[in-house]
């Protein structure tokens, strides 16, 4: 690999690890409150209390990490990283559990590692371990970039998985089935791109309605609407002999 070839390649790796970076602070940010505000019996808020200490460690020491120095290391292949990318469990120590959460986003996995190396490692000669390896990281950081938004429960369900502290009331997450982020994003497109034709159509119809819709007029007067019943049914209509009539009568009344 020459100079300009690895300095894009530290480029692109730099960038997906602000990404990541920025991502999960916000993500250990959310599970720290969460984990404060859970309410629970004595031994349920005990661990719910080593959680969230634990979290606002690791959220410390992603703050710390030197991205340029860590995408150094990558591209040097280093026996270290190498080791975090392969492992499947969390680490305990807890610089390695940081680099372990950036390393195991789907940004990080899918873009920036797998189309670098021309050597492959481990983790990208085997699709079956992605597939084994994929977390709530991975599926979360999509839907954060396009919708803003963190599925906290998800994230739950990624540290019941990783962390040996964790009950046996929530083991039954670590069997929950991830849908494809794909096929869920395209849903998500489909179904924003339905409802906007829908509404520009609606609008399209309303504008149309109003267009062709007739201007009122005002009641024709009483000659008028005289007129217009002898033309339609004649001088000797009943109608139009009680209407003489009655005039009739009020002509009379005024001379008495």
């Amino acid at each position: 690999m020459d100079a300009s070839e690895r300095s894009k390649d530290e480029v692109l790796l730099k960038r997906g690890l602000k990404r990541a970076k920025l991502f999960q602070i916000q993500k250990l940010t959310k599970n720290i409150r969460l984990y404060k505000n859970k309410r629970g019996s004595e031994e349920q808020l005990e661990k719910n209390r080593r959680k969230s200490e634990r979290f606002a460690q690791d959220l410390e020491t992603i703050k710390d990490i030197d991205i340029t120095k860590l995408s150094k290391l990558l591209l040097s292949k280093d026996e270290d990283i190498s080791s975090i990318l392969t492992t499947k469990e969390m680490p305990v120590d807890v610089t390695k559990r940081a680099q372990w959460r950036l390393l195991h986003t789907k940004v990080m996995k899918e873009t920036c590692l797998t189309s670098l190396f021309e050597n492959p490692s481990p983790v990208t000669d085997k699709p079956e371990e992605l597939s084994q390896m994929e977390d709530t990281d991975s599926e979360e950081i999509e839907e954060e970039m396009n919708k803003g938004t963190l599925n906290v429960d998800s994230s739950e369900e990624h540290d019941n998985n990783s962390i040996t502290e964790e009950s046996s009331d929530d083991s039954h997450k670590k069997q929950k089935k991830v849908l494809p982020h794909q096929v869920q994003t395209l849903f998500v497109e489909s179904l924003s791109k339905s409802n906007k034709d829908t509404r520009r159509m609606s609008s399209t119809k309303q504008v149309k309605f109003i267009k062709q819709k007739s201007v009122k007029k005002n009641r024709m007067g009483q000659r008028q609407r005289r007129l217009m019943w002898e033309s339609l049914y004649g001088a000797g209509a009943k109608h139009l002999k009680d209407a003489t009539t009655v005039r009739k009568k009020k002509r009379g009344s005024k001379f008495l």
